[in-house]
């Protein structure tokens, strides 16, 4: 297991200390991210109070793991339907070898 690093990144105006062991070009994209989506909460450019844009912000992240996590599921599902009909073209490729 990698060793923890420490850095610091700002949200919402604010440094927060992260402990982690992925790149720091990582860390640096989720703090981006969150950031963005708190940045969305605003309303005509009227920044909410910082608990309900966090709250906010989250709901949005929350939203849009769901959502990738279904289009993950259907992809599986259609993986899954397409190796059926592979499995079923080769076998009726095999019988019509067999036959000929």
């Amino acid at each position: 297991m990698d060793m923890p690093s420490k850095m610091t990144i700002v949200i919402n105006g604010k440094q927060y200390i992260i402990n982690h062991t992925e790149s720091e070009e990582y860390i640096h994209k989720i703090g981006k991210y969150v950031n963005r989506k708190i940045a969305e909460t605003s309303v005509d450019g009227m920044k909410l109070v910082e608990s309900t844009a966090n709250v906010m912000a989250c709901i949005n992240i929350a939203d849009d793991y769901f959502k990738a996590q279904r289009e993950l599921e259907d992809a599986l599902k259609e993986i899954e339907t397409l190796m059926k009909e592979k499995q079923e073209l080769e076998a009726r490729l095999s019988g019509l070898q067999r036959r000929y």
